[in-house]
C-alpha cells in the first residue's frame, strides 16, 4: 500500500521553484557571482604529473595538457598519485575492448570519483582525495590529461563508497559539480564553469539542514537552463533548481519516504526532469518495500505526474542496501537499471541481481523487468549506465561472489530488448591487496569510446576503449 501523498502541497512548492525549465537561462560566466558562505578559491600548488603514453593523440590537446613519459612523477602524498597499481589477469580480446583497452590509468590516494564525456573526446574525470576534489580534463580521448585542479575550495569534502562527488557536462563547456561536505554537520555544496572546468566558480552552499541527515546529491544539466540537484534529506527526496542568480535556491520535496541511504538519479528527459528513486513503503502486511520508482516532470501543468513503479515484484528489506537506480534517456525512451534480491528470503542480502526496464512512452509505464546478471549466486550490486551516439546501451556492475570480486560489463544493440553476455572487465581472488572493487561509473563521448572508472583499496583506476 503506498504512503499518503499530499500532490497538490508539492505542487506548489513547485511553482514556488519557477520550474519553467524551457525559459530558465543561466548566468554565463562574467555575471555577478551570487552569494556564497563559501571562502573564495584559493591557489593551490599541484604536483606535476606524468602519464604513461599509450597511442597517439588526436588533434586537439587540453589546456596545459601533461606530458607523455612513462615514468610518473609525484611528491605530494595529499594529492593524487598517478603511479601504476597491479594490473589483474585479462583475457585478451581485439584491441579497444573492456579487457584490452586503448588507454588506462592507476590514479593511487583516490577515495571517490566520477566521469562525463562529450563532444569528440572531451572527458572530465572528478575525484576526491585528502577531503578535496579535482577535476583531470582530456580532449582527446584520453591520451593526454591536464592537470588537477583542485575545485571544491576550503569545503571538507565527506567521500564514502556511495558518497562520491556528482559531475555534469555539456557539449558547449557548461561543467557542474555537486558534493557533500562535513559529515558530522552535512552541507550539498556546488560550483560551476562555463570552459569545460579551466576555471571554476567558488562553492556555493545548497542546503545545510541542521538536525536533519542530508546526503547523496546528484546533480543534472537542463539544456540551455539552470541544473538540477537532487538529494536525501532526512528519508525524503528532495530537489532543487540553482539559479545562479539567486543567493537561496528554493527547495522541493517531491516524495516525503525514501529509502535514505540509496542515492535517487536525476536526469532530463523530454522537455523536464526526471528522477528515478528506491522508495520505501510499507504493504499490508506490515513488510518494508524498497522498490524503484520515478517521478516525471510535465512541462504542461508544469508539475510531476504521479510516481511509477518500475519494479515489477516487491524487495522486502528492513534495512538499507546503499544502492540506486540509474538512468539514461533518447527523446521519450527511457533506460533503467538497479540492483534488488526480490528471489531472496525476507531480510536477506545473501544474493542480488542486476535489473534493466525501459519505457518508450516518455516514463508512463514500463517493461517487464529483465536479470542483466547470469550467474545467480553473487551479490550484484551498483549499476551504472551511459548510452553511446549510435543507440548502444552500455551497462556496468560490481558483484562479489564466494571467492572473488568481479566487474562486469554488457551491452545492447537493440534498444534493450536483449543484452550481451556479460564480460569480466577485472577479476580479483578474496584476499589479495586492493579489495573489492566498487563505485563503477561508466561515459561514452559522441564518437562512441567508452569511460570506465572504478574505486578499490589502491585507488581509482580508468579503462578507456
Amino acid at each position: 500500500m503506498r504512503k499518503p501523498v499530499n500532490r497538490n502541497r508539492f505542487n506548489i512548492l513547485l511553482a514556488l521553484l519557477a520550474f519553467t525549465l524551457l525559459s530558465a537561462c543561466r548566468v554565463e560566466s562574467g555575471a555577478p557571482a551570487p552569494a556564497t558562505d563559501a571562502p573564495e578559491q584559493v591557489a593551490q600548488a599541484v604536483p606535476e604529473i606524468v602519464i604513461p603514453p599509450t597511442f597517439t593523440a588526436g588533434p586537439e590537446s587540453p589546456p596545459d595538457p601533461v606530458a607523455a613519459s612513462p615514468t610518473p612523477a609525484i611528491a605530494d602524498t595529499t594529492a593524487p598519485d598517478l603511479s601504476p597499481t597491479s594490473t589483474p589477469q585479462q583475457v585478451q580480446l581485439p584491441s579497444g575492448s573492456p579487457t584490452n583497452p586503448l588507454f588506462s590509468l592507476d590514479i593511487k590516494n583516490v577515495r571517490s570519483v566520477d566521469v562525463v564525456a562529450v563532444g569528440q573526446g572531451t572527458v572530465i574525470f572528478a575525484f576526491g582525495s585528502e577531503q578535496k576534489i579535482f577535476l583531470m580534463r582530456s580532449f582527446d580521448g584520453g591520451a593526454t590529461f591536464s592537470k588537477p585542479l583542485p575545485v571544491s575550495g576550503e569545503t571538507a569534502v565527506f567521500m564514502h563508497n556511495i558518497e562520491r562527488p556528482s559531475l555534469t557536462v555539456d557539449a558547449e563547456g557548461y561543467l557542474g559539480l555537486a558534493w557533500l561536505a562535513d559529515h558530522k554537520d552535512p552541507a550539498v555544496w556546488y560550483s560551476e564553469s562555463f570552459d569545460f572546468g579551466e576555471t571554476m566558480s567558488a562553492p556555493r552552499l545548497v542546503v545545510k539542514a541542521q538536525g536533519e541527515g542530508t546526503w547523496l546529491p546528484r546533480v543534472a544539466a537542463v539544456p540551455g537552463a539552470d541544473p538540477l540537484v537532487s538529494w536525501i534529506q532526512a528519508g525524503k527526496l528532495a530537489i532543487s533548481r540553482l539559479d545562479s542568480g539567486a543567493a537561496d535556491p528554493a527547495v522541493a520535496f517531491i516524495d516525503p519516504q525514501v529509502c535514505d541511504c540509496c542515492p535517487a538519479f536525476p536526469a532530463f528527459v523530454d522537455g523536464g526532469p526526471n528522477i528515478v528513486y528506491r522508495d520505501l513503503e510499507v504493504d499490508a502486511q506490515g513488510r518494508t518495500m524498497r522498490n524503484i520508482s520515478m517521478l516525471a516532470f510535465d512541462s504542461a501543468s508544469q508539475s510531476f505526474r504521479e510516481p511509477v513503479q518500475i519494479s515489477d515484484a516487491p524487495w522486502f528489506l528492513d534495512f538499507c542496501p546503499t544502492s540506486g537506480p540509474v538512468l539514461a534517456a533518447a527523446e521519450d525512451e527511457i533506460y533503467v537499471a538497479w540492483m534488488d534480491g526480490r528471489d531472496n528470503a525476507l531480510n536477506s542480502l545473501e544474493k542480488s541481481d542486476i535489473w534493466f526496464s525501459m519505457s518508450n512512452d516518455g516514463g508512463r509505464s514500463f517493461s517487464a523487468n529483465m536479470a542483466l546478471n547470469q550467474i545467480e549466486d553473487a551479490y550484484h550490486n551498483k549499476p551504472t549506465m551511459a548510452l553511446g551516439p549510435d543507440g548502444r546501451i552500455h551497462v556496468a556492475w560490481e558483484a562479489e561472489q564466494a571467492d572473488r570480486a568481479v566487474i562486469f560489463y554488457t551491452l545492447s544493440d537493440d534498444g534493450g530488448r536483449s543484452f550481451a553476455v556479460p564480460t569480466v572487465v577485472f577479476d580479483r581472488q578474496r584476499g589479495v591487496p586492493g579489495g573489492v572493487m566498487r563505485n563503477v561509473r561508466l561515459s561514452v563521448d559522441d564518437a562512441g569510446r567508452v569511460y570506465m572508472v572504478w574505486m578499490d583499496n589502491l585507488g581509482a583506476h580508468i579503462r578507456i576503449w
